[in-house]
């Protein structure tokens, strides 16, 4: 895949994306609140942005599934990868409009290292033999 190639397919999943939050966002929050369906983990005691980061790690699981075997069972792959576009532009529009209400120091940072760790895993050895070459490749 050249530049140009990553370009176009960055259009289209982005494309895609959006036409499936248009749908989804009615089905699930109605007209009112487009983050009702996520604010509704307030009623456990979840920040609704941690609602949507947890949903984000079940699709990382789903891409690092792929990404170790070659295949997924349910969901196709462009799928996951779809679905982790659409809940990346929720948990920071739920940010952004959370921040605005001051409620942004009531949710806990989590970082890669918290991620990984809810992930219980370390990255797929295909991945982090990649990263470890890019690494060497940049003299870092």
């Amino acid at each position: 895949m050249n530049r140009k190639d990553l370009l176009e397919s960055h259009d289209i999943l982005c494309l895609k994306a959006k036409n499936l939050m248009v749908r989804k966002n009615q089905d699930y929050a109605g007209s009112d609140d487009p983050f009702r369906n996520f604010n509704g983990s307030t009623a456990l005691g979840i920040h609704p942005a941690n609602g949507i980061l947890l949903r984000m790690l079940d699709k990382m699981n789903r891409v690092r599934t792929y990404a170790e075997e070659g295949k997924l069972l349910t969901d196709s792959f462009e799928d996951s990868i779809v679905d982790l576009i659409n809940y990346s532009v929720l948990v920071s529009g739920i940010c952004s409009d959370r921040a605005t209400a001051g409620d942004r120091a009531q949710m806990p940072a989590m970082d890669a290292e918290d991620a990984m760790r809810a992930l219980n895993t370390n990255p797929p050895a295909s991945c982090a033999q990649n990263d470890q070459e890019d690494r060497i490749g940049r003299g870092v």
